[in-house]
């Protein structure tokens, strides 16, 4: 999964890997998927940005196929590595918030 999402009642918060060069921003486009962007996070030793947004309750479904489409155009120009790294950041962020949730 590349993505990670915190639910409320009229909206989800969505925390998500992308490319410093937003590829997901066509997806939401083709989805028309209205996006709140409010936080970007970069490491430099990294490829990807972690990348935070919030969309309307009404969206979810069709925000989790752009996420889905978004894994597969990451793997046709060339990041073979996006699932992976998703997977362990995204394992990792959970972990943590299990820690602070405690």
């Amino acid at each position: 999964m590349n993505y990670i999402a915190f639910n409320s009642l009229l909206s989800s918060r969505y925390f998500y890997a992308d490319t410093p060069n937003y590829s997901a921003d066509s997806l939401f486009y083709r989805h028309k998927i209205p996006v709140k962007f409010s936080e970007e996070f970069v490491n430099k030793d990294e490829k990807y940005i972690l990348v935070s947004c919030k969309v309307r309750r009404k969206y979810r479904a069709a925000f989790k196929t752009a996420m889905e489409e978004l894994s597969d155009k990451m793997a046709l120009i060339g990041h073979s590595d996006y699932d992976e790294f998703c997977e362990k950041l995204f394992s990792k962020l959970k972990k943590e918030a299990g820690r602070a949730d405690s």
